[in-house]
């Protein structure tokens, strides 16, 4: 019974990401992409000023940042909702350290 609540909380939080933080952050890169081509249109022949260069600057980073958080969105999503990452560990402590080549299986060659 716990373990249904918990994978319960776990797709609603899956849910919550895919359909809040994705679209949220995909309306953002829209607008983005909009007010880059608003301030440097594809036919512009001269050299735009450095605030409009500045402007559209940040709406390229923010582009960017926003396509990232919508990967990590889609994660999220993926590995509190979807099928057969029920069990999986997480990246914990030690999850990120390198194993020595006994730990991994390999053979040792000497």
């Amino acid at each position: 019974m716990l373990r249904e609540s918990r994978s319960e909380d776990k797709s609603e939080r899956g849910r919550e990401f895919a359909c809040h933080g994705f679209s949220r952050r995909l309306g953002t890169m829209v607008r983005a992409v909009d007010l880059i081509f608003d301030k440097l249109p594809p036919k512009l022949d001269e050299i735009p000023a450095k605030d409009t260069v500045t402007e559209a600057t940040i709406a390229i980073q923010s582009f960017v940042v926003n396509a990232f958080g919508c990967l990590d969105n889609l994660a999220l999503d993926l590995g509190l909702r979807g099928p057969g990452f029920e069990g999986r560990k997480g990246a914990g402590p030690d999850e990120g350290r390198p194993r020595s080549q006994e730990q991994r299986g390999a053979r040792v060659i000497q």
